[in-house]
């Protein structure tokens, strides 16, 4: 690279280029079967197209695929509820990314997908904590849907949850996460009943509606009958 008119660039402006080259517009997911089938043999991120880059050389991939994990927001997909580990997920991403990579991260989200109602993902949270303290600069998230049942169906919410700003020890953090989870259970019922007064409210408007049609109907009838 050095022989190279890129090489010859300087370094803020080949990283400003590579920058440029690999944000993402979207969230980079990673998926089970992505990290069992594709990260061990032929990893998804090294053959995604940003990433076609670092195929130049060895000084230019040295130099853009850190820059790649600290720009891009990366989502790990695992169900609990089928069996799956989010945190054994987001450690085998970290390894076979590398350790030099794993330390740039800028930004993860563990989705949980569907939980159960009252199963906030409590488990996750010693781990992704542990992850957290070690890489500070990196946002770690998790997200869920969680179920709330009403009285005609069954619905889910999301709820993302931030950790770095849970804060304290596991404990601390498993009550606010609890106390978010019935907070936004609260709302979503709360929004629940406001919908149906609104229909009630509606409903009943229509019939007074009705009632008074029929009434201006009577009496417009009814000087008719009295003339007969």
């Amino acid at each position: 690279m050095e022989n190279s008119t890129f090489g010859k660039l300087a370094p803020e402006l080949r990283n400003r280029i590579y920058e440029l080259v690999l944000a993402l517009e979207d969230e980079f997911v990673l998926k089970v079967s992505d990290i069992d089938d594709c990260l061990r043999r032929h990893p998804k991120a090294v053959q995604s197209a940003p990433l076609a880059l670092t195929a130049t050389c060895k000084s230019v991939r040295a130099e853009a695929t850190p820059l790649f994990y600290a720009t891009n927001t990366f989502v790990i997909c695992a169900r609990p509820l089928q069996g799956e580990d989010g945190v054994a997920l987001l450690e085998e991403f970290r390894q076979r990314i590398g350790q030099a990579n794993a330390v740039v991260l800028h930004s993860v989200v563990i989705d949980a997908g569907k939980l159960a109602k009252d199963a906030p993902p409590c488990r996750l949270l010693s781990a992704i904590l542990a992850n957290s303290a070690e890489n500070p600069a990196c946002t770690m998230k998790v997200r869920a849907h969680f179920r709330l049942d009403t009285q005609h169906n069954t619905e889910y919410f999301r709820l993302q949850l931030d950790v770095r700003r849970l804060g304290g020890t596991g404990k601390d953090a498993r009550q606010k996460i609890e106390a978010k989870v019935l907070t936004a259970r609260l709302r979503r019922e709360a929004e629940a009943v406001r919908l149906l007064c609104h229909q009630a409210a509606e409903s009943a408007q229509r019939f007074h509606e009705s009632v008074q049609r029929v009434m201006a109907r009577l009496q417009e009838l009814q000087p008719a009958e009295e003339t007969h």
